[in-house]
């Protein structure tokens, strides 16, 4: 076969290279975008096309397109041209989901019933997001208000997490960053600081920053959050009963004081005629 002139489709062949030996062997070697096996990192909602092909030799394979498993798109292969070649494949096009973890081109031959699969490993980027924010407020045996602070952080590529006071950055003095789960929580993870404050009017928020995109959350000065004030709930009801008798006894007086003033006044007296 003849190289097609111009040294702009030597990358192309050489990528093809391998699916061309293996079809000199009677065997079917799909490549998705030239590669039979590849990492590939996406934005979320980004929409990316993907070609697979093999070797024209092949003829026309039976093409299905499998997304983590389940079945995408089914057919038969057409013809597609790379570098002036000719090559049975296809191209299906994925909107990226961070759910979303592999792709997988599978051909089968018609004729002997072979069948071949090439792969993509997507990892999906986005920005981080906070699903949680909170601090507890242990008593500190030095001066000052010892802070426990904690985020549960949700980001691909993992996000650098920023404490923040009015004043500033805050330095902490120890941190802990524990991986959850990944299997039930994709890329959530733990990060928690502590760090002692002098005064409790302090605002603090919490930046989550990755490759993607920047996310912050913030947190009422721990003054507020630190002040608890606990009521039995026996004695709830017994003042809201109290309360209550209070007002329906004040309302019963009130209504009686208003009858006897009407009693007390009567009806008008006249001077009689016969009294004349």
């Amino acid at each position: 076969m003849a190289l097609p002139p111009g040294p702009a489709t030597l990358p192309h062949l050489l990528l093809l290279l391998p699916a061309l030996l293996s079809s000199g062997r009677g065997e079917l070697a799909p490549q998705i975008d030239g590669q039979a096996w590849a990492e590939l990192a996406l934005r979320e909602n980004e929409r990316r096309p993907f070609t697979c092909h093999v070797a024209r030799g092949s003829g026309t394979p039976r093409l299905a397109w499998y997304l983590d498993g389940q079945l995408q798109q089914a057919g038969t292969s057409r013809l597609v041209r790379v570098g002036g070649e000719a090559f049975a494949g296809g191209t299906f096009t994925v909107t990226a989901q961070r759910s979303q973890r592999e792709l997988n081109c599978s051909l089968q031959d018609r004729r002997s019933g072979q069948a071949a699969n090439a792969s993509v490993i997507l990892n999906v980027q986005f920005k981080p997001e906070i699903a949680q924010v909170g601090a507890r407020y242990p008593e500190g045996q030095d001066q000052g208000l010892l802070v426990v602070l904690f985020a549960l952080v949700r980001a691909n590529p993992p996000a650098n997490v920023t404490w923040i006071d009015q004043d500033g950055p805050v330095t902490v003095n120890t941190s802990d960053f524990l991986v959850l789960d990944a299997q039930n929580y994709p890329w959530l993870t733990n990060h928690t600081v502590q760090l002692r404050l002098r005064s409790l009017a302090h605002n603090l928020s919490v930046v989550a920053t990755n490759d993607i995109g920047v996310t912050s959350a913030s947190l009422p000065a721990p003054g507020l959050l630190a002040t608890q004030v606990e009521v039995p709930l026996l004695g709830i009801i017994v003042a809201g009963g109290l309360s209550l008798g209070t007002l329906v006894a004040f309302s019963t007086l009130v209504a009686c004081l208003v009858c006897r003033k009407e009693k007390t006044k009567g009806p008008s007296r006249r001077p009689s005629l016969l009294s004349r």
